[in-house]
């Protein structure tokens, strides 16, 4: 909610925190990077962000992060891929929708795949996932915005008496401690929440101390964590 958002943002400004570390909320303006720099509060964004090259931000390389898995279900000989999940109006859906369609586009395999938006929760998985599966043509592949998605996603399945990996493969983003602990482990792409947590906080230490140093831009890695939720198409 933008608007809890700036309640939040209010309430820290008049208990005069030394700095903050933010995650702009989706539907979050444009403006409101000029407007927090206005308040002359310290801050570094962290996961989505609204202007990259105007202030501190850390963040995984999604894109690269949703080539990833999705060359993986392609080569697991899947052609028929839906991309679940992603809210409006936020960089990192921008990115990992893009990268999808990019992907599957440079396969040829553009007119078999959607994108299918939900929120960003287990519930949002399991809805979306059981009207997909209710189509004439269901996807074998089910490639998630994020971890939660991909747990609701396989309930969706199980409910249908098939199979996750066997029949329907599925993949998440995060990489959550959960992941390897589901039934079936969740083939997934590793976020490096502590070292982005880590950089974010060293980041603002840095910003706090030399308010008028240029923003400085760190992008991790993402890495492929397969596991049993996927295995090859026997469509």
């Amino acid at each position: 909610s933008p608007d809890r958002q700036q309640a939040l943002l209010e309430r820290m400004r008049e208990h005069a925190v030394d700095g903050v570390i933010i995650s702009p909320t989706a539907d979050t303006p444009a403006s409101f990077v000029d407007d927090l720099r206005g308040s002359g509060v310290p801050f570094v964004q962290a996961v989505r962000r609204l202007a990259l090259d105007e202030a501190d931000a850390v963040a995984v390389d999604s894109r690269h992060g949703v080539e990833l898995v999705t060359e993986h279900v392609i080569k697991l000989g899947h052609r028929r891929i839906a991309f679940v999940g992603g809210e409006e109006d936020m960089s990192v859906t921008d990115e990992r929708q893009g990268a999808f369609n990019d992907t599957v586009a440079r396969h040829g395999l553009q007119e078999s795949v959607r994108l299918h938006p939900a929120p960003s929760t287990f519930q949002g998985g399991v809805t979306v996932v059981n009207r997909l599966l209710a189509q004439p043509e269901p996807p074998t592949a089910v490639v998630c915005f994020n971890d939660f998605i991909a747990m609701g996603a396989t309930v969706a399945i199980r409910e249908k008496d098939l199979a996750v990996g066997r029949d329907v493969s599925v993949t998440g983003f995060d990489n959550i401690e959960q992941a390897p602990l589901w039934v079936p482990p969740l083939t997934t792409v590793e976020a490096h929440a502590h070292e982005a947590g880590r950089e974010a906080a060293r980041l603002l230490v840095r910003r706090i101390r030399e308010p008028g140093a240029a923003p400085v831009r760190v992008i991790l890695p993402p890495q492929l964590i397969v596991r049993a939720s996927t295995a090859a198409c026997r469509v």
